[in-house]
């Protein structure tokens, strides 16, 4: 239902972009977001929708309980909601409103969930950050949150390979440089979605 909804929207408007950045654990995309909102005022950068205590560190996330997740999903709330582990993620389905109005819209999204959500979304533009196996594992341990064994799963998993249509954003370097090719990244898919609406 909701996925009808959003393509009859899509229909009687311009719409504007819909940016999902994607990669494996430890490739740093928090700090590359937080970093390219402050350098992108105009772009919405979308709050995920976790199952997981506001204080428990991390990214700023809307904390919500299973219960009131499972009900955000059930009234239609949700654009996209998904699972990864163990706990529920979502974006909230004011990024289409946004969208259908010709804002520019950026999540934070899953590899998992990636091809679900581009086949209910075919315009979805993704963003890969990419980041060597070894820096992946020291970024890991320096932030603490996982045992040794759930950082040699999350550094398994680092192997997907982007799809073909991603931007790649390599962030092995220094933090203002993988800030300025998140930017970068973001404002060439802004500027090719511009060209492609005037043709």
């Amino acid at each position: 239902l909701v996925w009808g909804k959003l393509r009859m929207m899509m229909m009687h408007t311009r719409p504007g972009c819909l940016i999902a950045v994607v990669g494996p654990s430890g490739a740093g995309k928090d700090s590359l977001l937080n970093g390219a909102r402050e350098q992108l005022p105009h772009v919405h950068f979308m709050r995920r929708i976790i199952t997981r205590p506001h204080n428990a560190g991390g990214e700023d996330h809307i904390e919500l309980t299973k219960d009131a997740f499972t009900a955000q999903i059930t009234a239609g709330k949700m654009l996209f909601h998904w699972q990864a582990h163990d706990l529920d993620y979502g974006i909230s389905i004011d990024a289409a409103s946004l969208v259908r109005n010709g804002n520019s819209v950026v999540f934070n999204g899953s590899r998992a969930a990636l091809k679900a959500q581009c086949a209910a979304w075919p315009d979805m533009k993704i963003i890969w950050v990419a980041a060597n196996r070894e820096t992946l594992a020291e970024r890991l341990i320096a932030r603490g949150r996982e045992a040794p064994d759930i950082i040699q799963a999350r550094l398994a998993r680092s192997t997907v390979e982007a799809p073909e249509n991603a931007v790649i954003v390599n962030n092995d370097c220094r933090i203002k440089d993988g800030i300025a090719r998140m930017t970068e990244a973001i404002k060439s898919i802004m500027d090719a979605h511009e060209r492609s609406a005037n043709q």
